[in-house]
């Protein structure tokens, strides 16, 4: 019995030594006061690609402000959709600007222009008859098409999404009416060849729409219900016309709990997949920033950032339903009063923020992390 006891004992204090030697699992909190960073990527700002000669032509119908400049996907409520390592951004719409054009930049801070402008209507111009009052008034202002066939520019807020072949956009506030407009509401943009193309509208399109892509599906939430779009049949294939939320709150998937997650404008809670468009569930004690509209919010690494101009990084641990506020050193600028939607996004894994036309795109390092001391490789797209 002795013997056995003793036994007994080696091993347990052996295997005793044997976990506490182990090192730190991934996505263990570091200690207390460990601090995170954010790193300025050099030389990747966004005016990188901006053409002053061409794109300072574009000024709103009066010719009163510069407003319909690249300068608008910073400074007019718009979001960012992410397609193979590059995400993508388009501003725009309502009164700050008819500028549709499209841009994209890698996890390098490498940006590319993905299409350029599109001509506008002139006053008073009407496409054989398209867009006219029944009075047969032309509304040119509330065209959603343009000349070259093109989409009208938005406010894109939390309406975009992307797979490998396209970039989507559904509802969004139309230059220069304000409203949806007149004509498709739903576009999509080829990736490969640069040409959009209507898709099929669900009927709940707001100007405040989420769409978030999963597994050759699109799933939508505005404030009339919620809707599910099969990219593959080109065909929604569900709704729910009840409930629902605009955004004001941006919706995330995670794919390992098959789970959606929304914050934003007082809002936290999860809903399975399956569920989708059925009650959500609350997490708990939630921290003050759910409380702010046009969140920055990104899934990385088993967790969920948040982030609004002004207030803590906020991690949300997936995997526990912690809270966690992150100590962070360098300034990633306060211009989110219209929103960070998209912009705030994952790219070769890292988490990266767009928040500034002329300032250079941001990493977040953990604490005790280097930035690469070699250039990064630029991707193929």
């Amino acid at each position: 019995m002795t013997g056995n006891r003793l036994l007994r004992g080696l091993c347990l204090g052996w295997l005793a030594l044997a976990v506490f030697s182990l090192p730190r699992a991934l996505g263990a909190e570091p200690a207390k006061g460990a601090r995170w960073s954010w790193f300025e990527v050099p030389d990747s700002a966004m005016d990188s690609v901006f053409d002053p000669g061409v794109d300072e032509q574009w000024r709103d119908r009066d010719g009163r402000k510069p407003g319909n400049s690249w300068g608008a996907i910073q400074y007019a409520w718009s979001g960012g959709a992410v397609s193979r390592d590059r995400l993508y951004v388009t501003g725009g719409g309502h009164g700050d600007g008819a500028h549709n054009g499209v841009l994209s930049v890698d996890g390098c801070g490498r940006w590319r222009r993905v299409t350029e402008p599109s001509p506008v209507w002139e006053p008073g111009a009407c496409p054989d008859g398209y867009c006219q009052s029944p009075a047969g008034r032309c509304r040119y202002s509330r065209c959603t098409t343009l000349p070259d066939g093109a989409p009208a520019a938005i406010h894109s807020y939390n309406g975009l999404a992307a797979d490998d072949a396209f970039l989507y956009r559904s509802g969004g506030s139309i230059w220069s009416h304000g409203n949806l407009g007149d004509g498709p509401v739903n576009w999509r943009l080829d990736l490969a060849s640069g040409e959009w193309q209507p898709f099929p509208e669900s009927g709940l399109e707001r100007i405040m729409t989420n769409l978030v892509h999963v597994d050759g599906y699109l799933y939508q939430a505005s404030s009339r219900g919620y809707g599910v779009f099969n990219i593959k049949r080109d065909q929604w294939v569900g709704k729910i016309q009840r409930g629902g939320f605009n955004a004001r709150k941006r919706m995330v998937y995670d794919p390992e709990t098959d789970r959606f997650f929304v914050f934003g404008d007082g809002m936290a809670a999860w809903q399975s997949r399956n569920h989708y468009g059925k009650t959500w569930q609350d997490i708990a004690d939630p921290p003050s920033i759910v409380d702010e509209r046009y969140l920055g919010v990104a899934r990385w690494r088993r967790s969920i950032f948040l982030w609004h101009a002004g207030a803590e990084l906020i991690r949300y641990d997936i995997d526990t339903g912690s809270w966690h506020a992150l100590q962070t050193d360098g300034d990633p600028g306060d211009e989110a009063g219209v929103g960070t939607f998209g912009r705030l996004a994952v790219l070769d894994d890292r988490l990266v923020l767009v928040n500034g036309v002329n300032r250079n795109m941001l990493w977040l390092l953990g604490p005790g992390e280097q930035p690469p001391a070699s250039a990064c490789q630029v991707s193929s797209r």
